[in-house]
Parts: C-alpha cells; structure tokens; sequence
C-alpha cells in the first residue's frame, strides 16, 4: 500500500498477530487463529466504521446484491434464518447487499470476533521492526505503533481506489470512483447530471451503469476494448436498459 506521513510515535502495542482488513478474508482468518490458539493476542483493524470489507455498510450502493447462489455465502456457525431482521432477496432470487453487510456483521459477532476489531483505524505505514523479526505498523493520525510477531494484509484489491490518467482541471461537474457510488449517491442522482461517462467495463462499472440508467441518465462508456461482456449485454435487453442510453466507445 502507499505509505501515508507517520507522527511521531510514543504509545506501543504488542501482538501475536495484526490483521489489516475486517473483510471476509481478515476476519476468517482471525477466527481460524483463535480456533487453533485461543489465548492468542491479535488485532484486526479496519479504516472503515464497520465489519464486511467490500460488503461494509460504507461500500454499499443501489442495486448490489450477492450474485451468486446463496448458500455460497452462508456461514456454518450463523444460519441466514438466524439473521434479525431476516435477510431480503431481489426478484431473482439474489441477497441484497444490505442484507448480507447486515448477516456478515451479526456472523462476526456471533463468533466473538467483534472485541478484537478496531475499525475506523487507518495503518498508515508498515516497517520491519529494528529486531528484523517482527512487523510495527503505524496509526494514521495518532502516536501509535503496534508491534506484532505476524502480520496478514487482507484490505483487498479495492480498498484504494485507482483513477485513470485523465485531466480533471477543466471539467466541472462531479467526479467519483466507483469505489465511492454509493456514498456519493446524491451527486449523480442530481437533476443537472443528464449524462455520465463510466470509464472501465468491470463488474463494479456494470453496476453503476445499471443504476444510473435507472435514474434516467444516458451513459457513455469508455473501455479497452470495443466488446459488451455478457453480463452487460443481458442486461442491456432488460426493459430499464437499452442501446438508446448506453454507447460504448474504446481507447
């Protein structure tokens, strides 16, 4: 990850194990540690307010939902049908996204996981400690260093977003990432946005186009290759979507 400016530390932590990450794969991770050694001293930080990574409420925007079959994503010591409230599925049969931050959270929970996350911890930098055994890993925005035998980054591919080389001084309306669709959902939503450029196909892209079509904006992407993956090219056939308001154009 890029390193962010480290203050100066005076306050030290030790562990066995720091996890970087309050995802799926942070979290099961810590709880196969504790399963093999329960007194084991671990932490798992998170820059986000809440557990699911990708899944966290903070990351949730219109129309996401787990598009795979359910039971794929169901954890064995945590039913869906223990989830209160119960969890909702879409019209083909999909869990929400907010269903499955919700069911994930209540999981992590459950397991007793929750007492060792810190969210809203952002690890600034990570260094090889002085005794070229351990880890120390720096708090963004305090004086704290937290010094650990093991070390897991589990903050994902997505967590810090990568915006394409494009000059942005000129242009004057709103420019997001995908990452953040969801926070910024009355930006776009705005009556003067009339048309938005997506830039990318991928699955995230694909999403966004969806809504935004929904919102009755036309769309104009911007991709590598001048091909409509099939998962898009379905969609397009639906009744809210339709070449009238999609182009494609490649670079």
């Amino acid at each position: 990850m890029d390193a962010l400016p480290v203050e100066p530390c005076a306050e030290e932590e030790t562990f066995d194990l720091v996890i970087v990450g309050a995802g799926i794969n942070g979290l099961l991770a810590a709880k196969a540690f504790l399963d093999i050694q329960p007194s084991i001293k671990i932490v798992v930080l998170d820059s986000l307010g809440s557990v699911g990574g990708v899944w966290a409420k903070e990351r949730i925007y219109p129309g996401l939902n787990v598009q795979t079959t359910a039971q794929f994503f169901e954890f064995a010591e945590f039913g869906y049908k223990d989830c209160e409230p119960p969890v909702e599925y879409n019209g083909a049969g999909f869990i929400t996204g907010p269903s499955w931050s919700r069911y994930f959270e209540q999981w992590s929970h459950k397991v007793g996981l929750t007492k060792y996350i810190r969210l809203n911890t952002t690890v600034s930098q990570v260094t090889r400690h002085k005794d070229g055994l351990r880890w120390q890993c720096y708090i963004a925005g305090s004086q704290e260093i937290l010094t650990t035998d093991k070390l897991i980054i589990a903050n994902g591919i997505s967590s810090l977003p990568k915006y394409p080389d494009l000059d942005f001084q000129k242009f004057t309306g709103p420019v997001m990432h995908h990452r953040y669709f969801g926070d910024r959902e009355a930006d776009w939503m705005k009556e003067e946005v009339k048309e938005v450029t997506v830039y990318g196909a991928g699955k995230g892209c694909m999403d966004d186009m969806v809504q935004l079509v929904k919102a009755g904006k036309k769309v104009k992407v911007h991709k590598m290759q001048k091909f409509i993956e099939p998962g898009l090219a379905r969609r397009a056939r639906k009744p809210f979507l339709g070449p009238a308001l999609i182009t494609i154009e490649a670079f």
